[in-house]
């Protein structure tokens, strides 16, 4: 095959239709391992797609069921899937039901193009591929010639709607042979007028849209407009940091400046549960954007809000702890990109958000522990400690991570969150308070019974001494801990 078809640059066609699937399995198992085999070989890596393998129909090549055939459920096709990148080969598979579809294949698949699923596990499968919580109502509504283009680590972070030609099939008889097409280098917009006319168009209705919606916006209070600027400068700040900085507002006027900043969908709210505390996530839409005269951030995540949130959270957390950090980075080796990564003395530490699916989480771990070596850990992240609880009690029973558990770490949100640990920080530091003024009292009562079994306590009265120590003390710890509060005060007001 490589001498007869690849090195001399021709096409084939291989006809696998009059075949049993078993069969098909068998024959696509042969292909694939000889062209991996043979790349691994001769270790001809590349930059460029050199060969391009199109397998049609490939539902029960890609199932799970086939993959469980394998050591730790990992196909010869899934391997060609991802390592065949680093030798300039390229798979595309077409398939119907993605939700019967080996999570090995659908996590190092770099491109998807998206049609209506046929099939609500297929619905869900390509809900977790985007990370948006709402796609699935969107992907039920898409026409023929419709579908959801997304790319990983692509340079448009958000899924986009695609439309594709309609290429009517031959209904002739069977060919005896296939054209040869020349390979056709990739051209500029500026080359392609017809396209660049046709992108311009959309372009411009996309304009005129967005301005037409911008005029029916009605004009809000001050206090609204102070509080879409805070937002705006204080992008993943939760409203209990912004109200006061508008100024003093009771809960009556801020319920009602929320209801009429999300009836005029210029801002978000999503309310997140953190240990015991309520937190009130906002986030300006586009509309907000556009009603401030501001440009929309390309800072966004691939998932919700609430996941966005915590993510940038940990992100933060690292910067200001002094280690190198980036959202939705890579894994090295992989296409797999993960929430948030930290760099700490040259090592890659992994964090998953988990905010609404926990699902996908094993993906995550074979992707970071056991497909790739340079992972040193991985921290799972969720807003309540029940919920990580449940998460490790999956884990632990997943025989495929029994040797890199000493490897996953569980961390709740609150531990992130610079409210929550200011209020940390307060309750320590009145602990401390408390007790010290306690054992004060008790030390200067000699009829208190425990001066008698801690002599230290009590039987002498107070001298002048211990009370400049004991006062400088509090002094110190009170002063201390206000700097703290400062310091995590203003740390979580400048985050953008």
């Amino acid at each position: 095959m490589q001498g007869h078809l690849i090195d001399e640059k021709h096409n084939a066609v291989i006809d696998l239709v009059n075949l049993s699937p078993i069969l098909t399995a068998i024959v696509v198992e042969i292909i694939a391992s000889q062209l991996l085999l043979t790349a691994l070989a001769r270790h001809d890596t590349s930059d460029r797609t050199n060969l391009l393998l199109v397998i049609d129909e490939s539902d029960y090549l890609c199932s799970a069921r086939i993959a469980s055939a394998y050591p730790e459920e990992y196909s010869v096709l899934g391997q060609l899937l991802k390592q065949g990148r680093e030798f300039g080969i390229m798979v595309c598979l077409g398939m119907t039901f993605l939700g019967k579809c080996s999570p090995y294949i659908t996590a190092d698949s770099t491109y998807h193009f998206l049609f209506n699923p046929v099939d609500a596990q297929s619905t869900y499968q390509s809900v977790r591929i985007l990370q948006e919580p709402q796609a699935g109502k969107l992907l039920n509504s898409l026409v023929p010639g419709e579908c959801v283009f997304h790319e990983i680590m692509g340079p448009c972070s958000w899924p986009m709607l695609a439309r594709i030609d309609y290429d009517p099939p031959y209904r002739g008889g069977r060919p005896d042979q296939f054209d040869q097409h020349d390979y056709l280098p990739s051209r500029s917009l500026a080359d392609l007028p017809d396209l660049k006319k046709a992108v311009d168009k959309l372009l411009v209705e996309y304009l005129q849209t967005r301005t037409r919606q911008k005029k029916q916006v009605k004009p809000v209070s001050n206090e609204a407009r102070k509080l879409m600027g805070l937002i705006a400068n204080h992008s993943w700040a939760p409203c209990s940091r912004l109200w006061p900085k508008i100024g003093k507002l009771n809960f009556v006027a801020q319920k009602s400046i929320r209801a009429k900043l999300e009836r005029e969908k210029l801002v978000i709210f999503n309310e997140l549960r953190i240990g015991r505390t309520m937190q009130l996530l906002p986030l300006l839409t586009e509309d907000g954007y556009d009603y401030l005269g501001l440009t929309v951030p390309d800072s966004r995540g691939r998932g919700g809000q609430v996941h966005d949130f915590i993510a940038h959270w940990v992100d933060m957390t690292g910067q200001q702890r002094g280690y190198k950090t980036r959202i939705e980075a890579l894994v090295p080796g992989t296409s797999h990109p993960v929430d948030v990564a930290w760099w700490i003395n040259g090592q890659m530490h992994v964090f998953e958000v988990i905010s609404t699916c926990s699902k996908n989480i094993h993906s995550h771990l074979r992707n970071c522990l056991i497909q790739s070596q340079e992972v040193s850990s991985v921290t799972i992240v969720a807003a309540q400690k029940k919920e990580l609880q449940l998460i490790e009690q999956n884990i632990v029973q997943e025989s495929d991570f029994t040797f890199v558990l000493d490897h996953i770490k569980y961390q709740p949100a609150s531990d992130f969150s610079g409210g929550v640990m200011a209020m940390r920080t307060t309750k320590t530091i009145l602990i401390i308070i408390i007790t010290a003024v306690s054992i004060n009292t008790i030390r200067s009562s000699e009829s208190y019974p425990l001066s008698q079994v801690l002599p230290f306590l009590g039987g002498h009265r107070p001298s002048l001494l211990y009370d400049i120590i004991g006062g400088g003390s509090l002094i110190a710890i009170f002063l201390w801990g206000l700097d703290r509060l400062r310091n995590l005060r203003d740390h979580h007001d400048d985050r953008e």
